[in-house]
């Protein structure tokens, strides 16, 4: 916005100072003797209809800003207001697979408990999320308040929050972190969608439609995993790789490094407990 209402206003001062040169140069010139060839007079209609010009496109910018300043002003308002948790059951029931605690979607602890989870684990963690939920609604409210909401201050309090979270799941294991996930309706796998000609990918025989579970041993629950672990390690040394294809997890041999494959994050409903 700073540097929309500063481009708005050097135009603004553009077109002022064109018409006000306009003005006073036509009224410093002389008229043209009878039969002289009116090329001044020329030069001055191009220049008005320049400066016309200039403030047309001014005040389309003026109407755009306003338009953007009125969806920001909104979009802030909605996302400031907290829902309402009177009619939400207490944060340590864990039984109840409604609750909203993750921006975007909803902790349902059943998937945990039906898969063998200790229910005090999933209600300790249940009871994370809450917390962290209250938090990040008062980061919202005091950065739109103040001001900050779009700035690296509110970026870094909010990652800040997320990295709670991680923090949070890693604890409980690996697995207890894949469940997490996909009882939060939050993606935890990466499929494959398009695999580069000539890639290591390509020459491993990974495919289109395959699912990546695991790399080097790790499972592999979204971007910033696969990221991490392709560049660990001494690059180009053998390295396992998991991948899930109709049903059917296969294991495979990759050069440690960038894969080459394109990628999509997907919902999927993690293996067993071992």
């Amino acid at each position: 916005m700073p540097r929309l209402s500063f481009a708005l206003t050097t135009l603004a001062f553009l077109v002022i100072g064109l018409l006000a040169f306009g003005a006073g140069w036509k009224r410093g010139q002389p008229e043209p003797p009878p039969g002289v060839p009116a090329v001044k007079e020329d030069r001055l209609e191009r220049l008005t209809q320049r400066v016309d010009r200039l403030a047309q496109r001014l005040d389309e910018e003026i109407a755009r800003n306003v338009a953007l300043e009125e969806r920001l002003a909104s979009a802030l308002e909605e996302r400031t207001v907290e829902p309402d948790r009177e009619s939400s059951p207490p944060a340590h029931r864990v039984a109840n697979p409604t609750r909203a605690t993750l921006p975007g979607g909803g902790f349902d602890p059943e998937p945990l408990i039906a898969a063998g989870f200790f229910e005090r684990d999933v209600e300790a963690y249940a009871e994370i999320l809450d917390d962290v939920e209250l938090r990040r609604l008062d980061l919202r409210d005091r950065a739109a308040r103040e001001g900050w909401m779009h700035t690296p201050r509110y970026a870094n309090e909010s990652k800040e929050l997320s990295a709670e979270l991680l923090v949070a799941r890693e604890e409980y294991g690996e697995e207890f972190s894949d469940w997490a996930l996909f009882a939060s309706g939050q993606p935890n796998r990466l499929r494959i969608d398009d695999v580069i000609s000539g890639s290591p990918a390509a020459a491993a025989g990974l495919q289109p439609g395959d699912t990546l579970v695991r790399y080097a041993d790790s499972r592999i629950q979204a971007l910033a995993d696969l990221h991490e672990l392709t560049i660990t390690g001494r690059a180009g040394e053998s390295t396992p790789i998991e991948v899930l294809r109709d049903g059917t997890v296969l294991r495979l041999t990759i050069p440690r490094g960038p894969l080459g494959v394109r990628v999509k994050p997907i919902h999927l409903e993690p293996p067993p407990l071992r």
